[in-house]
């Protein structure tokens, strides 16, 4: 983590990581400009999945993940491309967990066609 922050010229990456008040800065600059960026992410969101619910857990996962690395982010000039970084690669994910489960009704138990027997 500090390899990818050490040549950043940006406050986000320079804050302290020990004071609170400082944290609580970052958090309250970072949850600023993601409101504001949000109904934008929600269209992205809702144009990949088609599903305002799906649309808007992905989105929360992804404003969460974003939170979470926001000292890794180096230049705030790139935070709206960066945000949306995280939530495309959010869709992915879920998109990948969608493909994972299957509904309980494909999941019929189903004699292996070797077993079965031809009149």
């Amino acid at each position: 983590m500090k390899k990818q922050t050490e040549g950043c010229k940006c406050r986000l990456a320079q804050l302290p990581l020990s004071g609170k008040g400082e944290d609580a800065m970052q958090e309250e600059m970072f949850a600023r400009r993601a409101e504001a960026l949000r109904p934008r992410l929600y269209r992205t969101a809702l144009m990949y999945f088609g599903d305002a619910v799906r649309a808007e857990d992905v989105l929360d996962e992804a404003l969460f993940r974003g939170l979470r690395s926001c000292r890794m982010l180096c230049r705030e000039e790139f935070f709206n491309t960066w945000l949306t970084r995280i939530l495309i690669n959010e869709c992915h994910r879920e998109s990948r967990r969608m493909r994972r489960v299957h509904p309980m009704a494909s999941c019929r138990r189903r004699r292996p066609r070797h077993l079965t027997r031809f009149r």
